[in-house]
């Protein structure tokens, strides 16, 4: 049984080196080499071509060389220090799982050095290490358990003054310990809870600044163009370029950047690497977005002008690309959410099975029969590799021919582990899967509470990228070329140049903003954050140049 558990630990320690840690370091590494070379060659860019430049376009051409250079400059100087903090912030979220994780050791043992090492081993993640760090450097339990939390107070106070009952847990007797080793576990969550709701109140007015200053002030000033025109003034083109698809974008970037380091994690958000196994090939997923792109540009060209047909070819054929490819990606997690969503259910089953004195092992087949979805597929896949192979429990869900999948989450394995260690302690530790049950049961809940906190904030972003912004986008370019507006008095606006330049704009923008509000719901999650993009990308390519035909007829009605 050992062997199949370390073996499984060190398949568990490479595939949870997931593009959740593993993004956020390379981008560490990429911003600190290379974001200083890019603002040096910036500006020097910007300095050479100053001299070609026409005189009337030179300060706005240097001002934006220069916020290009300050920003890469700050990526170069700050970038590392907050996606450090961005990781602070997210590894903080497996706090819960981690204290309730070490109320179940100590309520099988009670020795607080014992449960610790068993909680740093099993589980993985910047916290966990932490702890790791803490207990090899002090010699005992309590003082390395009171030197992690002092680390991680500044994020969590609360795990402070749920380490302090842990530790006091210990020297007490055995018929007052369950009461305080739960309390320390409400603490911890009532931690979680707090941090979520103080952070979904605080960004309502920053979401809010983006959702103006980013889409609809730039969309209302299209609007003026005629207004403009009227007085005699003219608007070049290369100022709508560099504003609309190059300032604006920019300062979205930042400040979506700014917002979503701020962000605080209920759970550790995983995504493995083996999760993109789901995925279909590149020389697959090219094809079917090219053709996409290509059929319905074939449709722009017969309904839409000659302008809008890049627009829609780069949304659909992009967009359908994505979705292709991250479909069967995105429906996997989705399989090993309801993987974990069942566990509370089978910890329970189990327990009140083993705590009436029934051997773990029988105990797999009742839960396959009474559950069903991914979890009760994985106790009937378990259940037969013990009667068939006469293997143990933990080599029944572990190892090569194991029946927990490669790409299940951190809180699965570390769950099974906990329904194998019971067979080793027989009926008394029936009543601790229980207590493991209602503990997964509340971390569910807790994250469910902080996605409805977050919902209406998270949802207004992703409509805006997906319907608003393409169909007010469109709106207000067809009435803007339709009147007497730009570059000289009397003259329409180009509505190939403008449409062009608007278009970039929205589809930035289908990118920008659903990734944005992907990471605010749930912690960097490429897949979602790919998938979201690719259904606003198509919903561009269709509802911008269907706006604007819309709004030309009723203009020249």
């Amino acid at each position: 049984m050992n062997e199949a558990r370390n073996a499984s630990r060190e398949t568990e320690r490479s595939r949870r080196t997931g593009v959740s840690t593993w993004l956020p370091g390379r981008f560490r590494t990429t911003a600190a080499r290379f974001g200083g070379g890019a603002a040096v060659f910036a500006l020097l860019g910007t300095a050479v071509s100053l001299p070609a430049t026409p005189p009337a376009m030179r300060p706005l051409f240097g001002l934006c060389g220069l916020l290009l250079g300050a920003t890469l400059a700050g990526v170069a100087v700050w970038g590392p220090a907050m996606v450090g903090r961005y990781r602070r912030r997210q590894a903080i979220g497996a706090a819960p799982a981690l204290v309730a994780f070490v109320i179940v050791h100590l309520e099988l043992r009670p020795s607080l050095e014992a449960a610790l090492d068993r909680v740093a081993d099993a589980l993985d993640g910047q916290l966990a290490r932490s702890l790791a760090t803490h207990r090899i450097a002090e010699p005992t339990g309590r003082r390395a358990l009171e030197a992690f939390a002092s680390e991680w107070a500044d994020l969590d106070p609360s795990l402070r003054r749920s380490a302090t009952l842990l530790r006091a847990a210990t020297d007490i007797p055995d018929q007052e310990r369950g009461a305080v080793l739960e309390r320390a576990l409400e603490i911890v969550l009532d931690g979680s809870r707090d941090r979520v709701a103080r952070f979904g109140a605080a960004i309502r007015g920053p979401a809010m600044g983006i959702y103006a200053f980013g889409v609809m002030l730039p969309l209302a000033l299209v609007g003026m163009l005629p207004v403009v025109a009227s007085t005699g003034g003219a608007v070049p083109m290369v100022i709508l370029v560099g504003l609309y698809d190059v300032l604006v974008p920019l300062g979205l970037l930042v400040a979506s950047g700014w917002l979503a380091a701020k962000r605080p994690a209920v759970a550790t958000q995983e995504v493995s690497p083996v999760v993109f196994a789901a995925a279909p090939e590149f020389r697959r997923t090219v094809p079917v977005g090219a053709g996409v792109a290509a059929v319905a540009s074939v449709g722009a060209w017969l309904f839409v002008p000659g302008w809008a047909v890049p627009i829609v070819a780069a949304g659909t054929g992009v967009g359908a690309g994505l979705l292709y490819h991250l479909g069967p990606v995105r429906d996997r997690q989705s399989t090993l959410g309801s993987l974990d969503a069942g566990l509370p259910d089978a910890l329970a089953i189990v327990g009140r099975r083993i705590a009436d004195g029934q051997p773990v092992e029988r105990t797999l087949g009742t839960v396959a029969d009474r559950l069903s979805g991914p979890t009760g597929r994985l106790f009937q896949r378990a259940d037969r590799r013990c009667d068939r192979l006469g293997t143990t429990v933990a080599g029944a869900f572990f190892g090569p021919m194991g029946a927990l999948p490669s790409d299940a989450s951190t809180r699965a394995g570390t769950t099974l582990e906990l329904v194998a260690i019971a067979g080793d302690h027989g009926a008394p530790a029936g009543d601790t899967l229980q207590s493991v049950g209602q503990y997964l049961e509340t971390l569910e809940q807790v994250e469910r509470e902080a996605r409805r906190e977050l919902g209406q904030t998270t949802s207004t972003l992703r409509q805006t990228a997906t319907l608003f912004a393409p169909a007010i986008a469109g709106a207000t370019v067809a009435m803007a070329t339709g009147m007497d507006a730009a570059e000289a008095p009397g003259q329409a606006v180009d509505v190939s140049i403008l449409g062009t330049v608007i278009g970039v704009y929205v589809v930035l923008l289908a990118v920008i903003l659903p990734s944005l509000s992907v990471v605010l719901e749930r912690g960097l999650d490429p897949v979602r954050m790919g998938y979201r993009s690719g259904t606003a990308l198509v919903s561009t390519g269709v509802v911008y140049p269907l706006a604007y035909l819309g709004a030309s007829a009723l203009v020249y009605i």
